[in-house]
């Protein structure tokens, strides 16, 4: 491998973005330097969740259970297929972000595993969101479309995120996997994109500033509160990016 190949998009940064961001069987670790290389990935990883919990609606709804059940089972199959990853960084950081009166008890709070109020409160208001949105988008015939923007798009958000806005601390997932380089983030926001223009047409250009938008709005608060972003403010940035594109798309449709 030549020196600075590795920051190259390559297919092979694949199997890292669905290791690193669903529990999804994709095979070992692959020979990759850096994880942060492979973020440019991250949109083709939310596209496929999107897909599988898009598919799982359809069924759904053919089976005749009504939109409200198969946008259930759809929010469902995507916690389920990403290990409830970003929703516990949600809940973490509505905790900690909130509840903590100094940088270093928002910290300390963060770190705890145990839910507080405020991320039990921020968990049950985003998947009310979420569930009333998809349900819907689907009413209105829309299936496969919303969720590929949005899963897509919020995590495109979510390594733009990454790639601009400081750590809050030295240790920790967001820390530890790396600052993405500026090809990465320009190549995953390239590639959200191409996957959202097929399904939504011109929509997907305020889709994506729209996500993008929320997931800053949401690392600034961190960045004020502790002084950057850690794994958990990741995944409040992109829940919070891929709820107001659902609601986007609900207001657009």
């Amino acid at each position: 491998m030549k020196p600075g190949s590795e920051s190259i998009p390559h297919p092979r940064h694949l199997r890292a973005a669905f290791l690193f961001l669903t529990t999804l069987p994709v095979g070992p670790q692959p020979d990759v330097e850096s994880s942060a290389f492979s973020s440019w990935a991250w949109p083709v990883v939310g596209a496929c969740v999107g897909i599988l919990a898009g598919s799982v609606a359809f069924l759904s709804i053919l089976a005749g259970t009504g939109t409200a059940v198969a946008a259930l089972l759809s929010i469902a199959v995507m916690i389920v297929a990403t290990g409830a990853l970003h929703e516990d960084g949600l809940a973490d950081s509505a905790d900690g972000l909130f509840g903590g009166a100094t940088r270093d008890k928002r910290l300390e709070i963060m770190r705890d595993s145990r839910i507080g109020a405020y991320g039990a409160i921020a968990i049950a208001v985003f998947l009310i969101g979420r569930h009333a949105s998809l349900d819907n988008l689907l009413q209105a015939g829309q299936v496969f479309g919303p969720l590929i923007v949005a899963c897509s798009a919020s995590r495109a958000a979510m390594q733009t995120v990454l790639r601009f806005l400081p750590m809050a601390r030295p240790d920790g997932l967001a820390a530890g996997f790396g600052v993405p380089p500026n090809l990465s983030v320009a190549s995953g926001l390239v590639v959200a994109s191409f996957l959202a223009f097929p399904v939504v047409g011109w929509q997907f250009a305020p889709a994506i500033a729209i996500a993008l938008a929320t997931a800053f709005v949401v690392a600034w608060l961190a960045t004020r509160r502790i002084g950057g972003v850690t794994g958990d403010v990741l995944g409040a940035a992109q829940q919070s990016a891929e709820l107001s594109c659902m609601i986007f798309l609900v207001a657009a449709s």
